[in-house]
């Protein structure tokens, strides 16, 4: 290539939205290879020109292509070259800003990146121990930004003026600051400090002095970047136990935030996708097999089969666990039916019983964010709850839609924004049957809405009468769409992966409002985002003691007892496993008389019966225990030897039947007790899945979709992707989108959109 030769190219880049600092990377490459050129911005595409000597353009595309090599951004590999030349000498930015560019989806918070985190431990930078260091790279987004466009006087750092210092590094294009909106430091930035001040501290001694108060044993609640948590020492017992009794939390799992990788090794099973996922700039809680024996204080997860890993994902984090060098717990800081504490004020009122001291900062948080939780099953992954670090990060349609407002499901808070080729979910808000959630619920409706200057043309909402998507459909005097809630769960996939169907999807999860006024749960439905139809399910059951049945497994037991088995067997079992006579015999007087005992289907709760029948849990002290109690029992997944099973060929009826026989037949030693739940994991699951693979071939479909709670079970995973996978057909479920009621808005979006096309 001639050294001299002078050329122009052009390229054409498309981000995914929310991808803000990208133009950094591309001024200080430009400059640095001495290329003039320009950088326009527009929406989410960047148009690109440079000029210059061939040699340097050749090195600007190589490295490029590494920059662009990231999943988060897609470019035209047509290359346009041997442009006419235009002298230019500089590279610029020409339009940073236009109008409507801020319509499209919101940048997430991020994890402290590896340059921020080398210089808060350098003893020689002006940032060294600085717990607000961050760059264009890193540090809160979301959380901290009041309307757009993200720039520091639209976020919480507006209070807080540039130094000298910063402000040149804030206007060098060559730095990795340059227009960063969260650029501080220890002469202009916010601090932390401690309450009740235990000592006179100074706000460098903050770390040091957190980390003396968890080794002597207290409680601390700690503000972060999207609200307050708890934490305490994770290995000492007592000191666990009170942090539960304080929160009113009896057995839920909490996080553990372990200060390494390898600490993380220590404490569970790590393959190569939880390691990755541990490390991932969302930061988020993996959920991974523990390793035993337990070396963790037995309290921190009792009935899960999982720790809840996460690493420290701010420079305050590092700071502390480097210090520290041992485990700690960290829950989000709230009671059961509230959300998480997010500024000073709350923790001092709602949080002063509960921790001995608090550790605050100045940094206002505009927009709560739990964390964000994925579990682990070998090779596969699923979010169950996606929050700080992922919301609000689209989904990404190969379509456009109008735009939809999703309300969500009954429970599980979220909502989502449809427009455009994006569907926005919020982060988790907690229960919907909450005050205190509906007001964030409607305060996230607002703040997103304003984010992205969302106006919605329809509504979709869940067909369940007591839901508050039906309440604000009334309220909002917009277009609706119902969208059944099973039907929901398997549009959700289809978005996912960009899907149009026709699918057999599995809806599989604890009780949805059905078509027919009933319960459903256990749904095998045939069609595409614009219409399914029903084509088998699980036999239904009484719930005796209607809702109250799912926070109680042993009246799912009893009603499942009493469905199958028949009314002697359901009375001898309640006899000997309800709480105490009185209880049994009213719930015999209520299957009898047929009083306040809905019917359900939902394989949720025979999930819950059948952890009741083998006695591991009788009561539910949060969504989801039994089945995760009847998880842990049974351990990893593996395979059972196929004859040992049900008949692979039997209806659904005669196939639990066979499970209550075996669970049934006798009392099981510790041993046995163990087999007996991994048979039990198995011959659900096996049954799905033949079912499934049964009536793709019936129907002629070569593709499957499952969603729905019961997805997070790895046997249940298991089972599905070998089976399926076996029999040839192609498999889909949630993995960035939980597959319970959290990912409910993306698919009910997916339905209204669809029928809308049809009108």
């Amino acid at each position: 290539m001639i050294e001299h030769d002078r050329q122009r190219w052009k390229y054409a880049v498309e981000l995914e939205p929310g991808i803000e600092d990208f133009g950094a990377h591309v001024l200080r490459l430009a400059r640095e290879l001495h290329l003039g050129g320009h950088m326009r911005r527009s929406d989410t595409a960047l148009q690109l020109e440079v000029e210059g000597e061939a040699a340097g353009l050749q090195s600007f595309d190589e490295r490029l292509k590494r920059v662009l090599s990231s999943p988060s951004i897609r470019w035209d590999n047509s290359l346009t070259k041997n442009l006419a030349l235009r002298g230019e000498s500089e590279f610029e930015i020409l339009v940073l800003e236009v109008e409507g560019m801020y319509s499209a989806p919101f940048s997430p918070d991020r994890a402290i990146c590896s340059e921020c985190l080398k210089e808060i431990f350098d003893p020689h930078d002006r940032r060294y121990r600085y717990p607000f260091t961050s760059c264009g790279e890193c540090g809160p987004r979301y959380s901290v930004t009041r309307k757009p466009p993200y720039t520091r006087d639209t976020s919480s750092m507006a209070p807080f003026p540039l130094c000298e210092n910063c402000r040149r590094e804030y206007e060098d294009p060559s730095g990795r600051r340059y227009h960063a909106a969260l650029i501080s430091c220890p002469d202009c930035g916010p601090c932390y400090w401690i309450e009740p001040t235990p000592k006179s501290v100074s706000a460098a001694d903050v770390v040091y002095e957190a980390v003396e108060l968890l080794k002597k044993g207290h409680i601390l609640a700690i503000k972060g970047t999207g609200g307050f948590h708890l934490a305490c020492l994770a290995d000492d017992e007592a000191l666990v136990q009170r942090l539960r009794r304080r929160i009113q939390r009896r057995t839920k799992p909490m996080a553990v935030m372990v200060p390494d990788l390898d600490w993380a090794r220590r404490v569970c099973h790590l393959n190569p996708l939880a390691r990755g996922k541990l490390k991932d700039p969302s930061a988020p809680i993996v959920l991974a097999p523990k390793k035993h024996p337990e070396v963790l204080a037995p309290s921190i997860a009792p009935d899960s089969p999982d720790y809840g890993l996460t690493l420290p994902s701010t420079p305050f984090r590092q700071l502390l666990m480097s210090t520290l060098a041992q485990p700690l717990v960290v829950t989000a800081a709230k009671f059961a039916g509230e959300t998480i504490v997010a500024s000073n004020e709350e923790a001092r009122t709602r949080l002063r019983d509960v921790a001995d001291y608090m550790v605050l900062h100045d940094r206002e948080i505009m927009m709560p964010c739990e964390d964000t939780v994925m579990r682990v099953h070998g090779d596969d992954l699923v979010t169950t709850r996606r929050s700080w670090g992922q919301a609000p990060r689209p989904l990404i349609l190969d379509h456009e839609i109008p735009p939809i407002l999703a309300l969500g499901g009954i429970h599980r808070g979220t909502l989502a924004l449809g427009f455009d080729r994006w569907i926005v979910l919020s982060q988790h808000l907690g229960e919907l049957d909450s005050p205190a959630v509906e007001i964030l619920y409607r305060q996230t409706l607002a703040h997103l809405s304003r984010l992205h200057d969302f106006k919605a043309s329809a509504l979709a909402y869940d067909l369940h009468p007591g839901s508050l998507g039906r309440r604000l459909c009334k309220e909002m005097e917009l277009p609706a769409i119902g969208v059944q809630h099973h039907h929901a769960h398997i549009a959700g996939v289809m978005a996912e992966h960009n899907l149009k169907g026709p699918v057999l999807g599995l809806a599989l999860d604890q009780a949805g409002w059905g078509e027919d006024g009933s319960f459903w749960g256990s749904e095998f439905l045939l069609g595409d985002a614009n219409k399914v139809e029903r084509i088998d399910h699980l036999p239904s059951f009484p719930l005796p003691g209607g809702m109250t049945a799912f926070t109680h497994p042993w009246r799912s037991a009893a009603g499942l007892l009493w469905e199958l088995k028949g009314e002697d067997t359901a009375k001898i079992w309640l006899e000997s496993s309800a709480p105490d006579p009185v209880a049994a015999e009213t719930t015999l007087s209520l299957l009898r008389e047929n009083l306040n005992c809905p019917r359900a289907c939902g394989l949720g709760a025979v999930y819950d019966a059948l952890a009741a029948i083998l006695g591991i849990s009788s009561n539910q002290s949060f969504d989801g225990q039994a089945p995760m109690s009847l998880e842990r029992l049974a351990g990893v997944p593996y395979e059972i030897d196929e004859s040992e099973l049900p008949d692979p060929d039997a209806g659904a009826e005669e196939t639990l039947c066979a499970i209550l026989d075996h669970l049934l037949l006798r009392p099981f030693s510790s041993r046995q007790l163990v087999r007996a739940g991994a048979w039990t994991q198995a011959a659900v699951a096996r049954w799905v899945a033949q079912r499934a693979v049964r009536l793709a071939r019936e129907h002629q479909i070569d593709t499957v979709v499952a969603s729905g709670g019961c997805l997070v079970n790895g046997w249940m995973r298991h089972e599905l992707r070998t089976r399926l996978a076996r029999a040839r057909l192609r498999f889909f479920t949630n993995a960035s989108i939980p597959p319970n009621d959290g990912g409910l808005p993306v698919g009910q979006i997916q339905v209204a959109a669809a029928r809308l096309r049809q009108v």
